[in-house]
């Protein structure tokens, strides 16, 4: 890790920016904030600041460091850039967006991958009145894939809560019904074992067998109260996955009408660039 990296990670108590601007560094590291200047040979942003704005961290990093680099609102920046960082434009910026959702979502983190596609959609689409019309294509173009991952990824991840719940309701069951049939079987053994001790003859023959019962008694109580604190966790998680369940279904529900949607902007988008 860097020296920059180093006091990224280090900062804390400060304030972030709803709408960040966004560095990376040739390390990997992603650092967000608001971009004030864009020098010759480095960049200039303002990564937080206390409540009062009495307190500002801002860091200045080198060309050398950046791999690339895009900012939230366009004139902001007056300075060109230097020879060594590439300036990531609006739909380029979008396309690493769905790149890096992709890669979360093959890495299992749905709810990760599922917001930046989501974000990615709607980035997508920003300042489109300023737009040519063969850019405002391009743009639906690129929403519409956002969407349709998104849509996908919401399966995945219904399909993921699915197969969660799979089984584990049986196999408490299971679980409860062998526990049943041992405790049957030690009190038809408790039950011999009186008959037996009825009879005083056999009582020395048999003085050991108490404890025999005892131990399987004891035993059988602590199966029972883990197999009720897993049962309940059971309940518990599986009330959860549902409610997860139930979110996702609405969201895809409402993804699919933003495709919709989306699609019939894109086609209208195209008929006008026909018509120029």
């Amino acid at each position: 890790m860097n020296q920059i990296s180093k006091i990224v990670c280090c900062i804390v108590g400060l304030g972030s920016f709803v709408f960040a601007d966004v560095i990376e560094l040739k390390d990997g590291t992603r650092i967000e904030g608001l971009l004030l200047a864009e020098n010759d040979d480095s960049l200039e942003i303002e990564i937080g600041q206390n409540e009062a704005g009495t307190i500002r961290r801002v860091l200045i990093i080198h060309s050398s460091e950046v791999a690339s680099w895009v900012a939230d609102r366009d004139g902001r920046v007056v300075k060109k850039k230097g020879p060594d960082v590439d300036r990531l434009s609006g739909i380029a910026y979008v396309e690493q967006l769905i790149k890096e959702a992709t890669d979360e979502i093959d890495q299992g983190n749905y709810e990760r991958g599922i917001t930046q596609y989501r974000d990615a959609a709607d980035l997508a689409i920003e300042k489109l009145d300023d737009q040519k019309p063969e850019e405002k294509v391009e743009a639906y173009e690129v929403r519409v894939h956002a969407l349709k991952l998104q849509l996908a990824a919401l399966e995945g991840a219904e399909k993921s809560i699915d197969n969660k719940m799979e089984g584990v309701e049986e196999r408490i069951e299971d679980l409860q019904k062998k526990l049943e049939r041992d405790i049957s079987d030690y009190k038809k053994d408790k039950e011999d074992y009186d008959d037996l001790m009825s009879d005083s003859s056999s009582q020395l023959g048999n003085r050991y067998k108490k404890t025999d019962l005892q131990e399987r008694e004891d035993a059988l109580v602590a199966r029972k109260n883990i197999l009720d604190q897993q049962s309940a966790t059971v309940m518990a998680r599986t009330k959860e996955l549902e409610a997860d369940k139930i979110r996702i279904t609405t969201q895809m529900k409402l993804v699919e009408e933003q495709v919709e949607r989306s699609e019939d902007e894109l086609k209208s988008a195209e008929r006008s660039l026909r018509r120029r």
